[in-house]
């Protein structure tokens, strides 16, 4: 299908255990269920030359893309445009030094759509960001 299609990599989402049914069973017995998360990046994911995750508990050694939890639509250092930065600097120090963020102009949570200059600047983050 790669090769057919010409696909690079691929994005995988849902690897939390949040995402498992209720009273789910496993293939192997999992002694706290974020090793799900594990097996999910090490067994799913890393399979792939080039794989972005969601979610890597305990997967520093993997070589895969991990993607920032999501942003806003906001100019903000909490969780919004200014917080990229910082986030990706404590994910390279934590052991995961090939981090991203997720959608260019945040995700219009809340319906809070990015305007035309926070959309630019998420595009082109190396520029000074101005005040909003």
């Amino acid at each position: 299908m790669q090769t057919k299609y010409g696909i690079d990599g691929f994005k995988f989402d849902a690897g939390e255990p949040c995402f498992l049914p209720r009273m789910f069973e496993t293939h192997e017995s999992l002694g706290h269920p974020s090793e799900y998360t594990r097996y999910w990046v090490e067994r799913v994911a890393a399979q792939f030359e080039l794989a972005e995750v969601r979610t890597g508990h305990g997967t520093t050694g993997v070589g895969v893309l991990t993607r920032m939890g999501d942003r806003f639509s906001e100019w903000g250092t909490a969780n919004g445009l200014r917080s990229i930065i910082p986030t990706l600097l404590t994910s390279g120090v934590m052991g995961y030094p090939f981090c991203l963020p997720d959608m260019i102009g945040g995700n219009a949570y809340f319906g809070r759509r990015p305007d035309r200059e926070l959309l630019v600047r998420y595009v082109f983050p190396i520029y000074h960001i101005p005040p909003p």
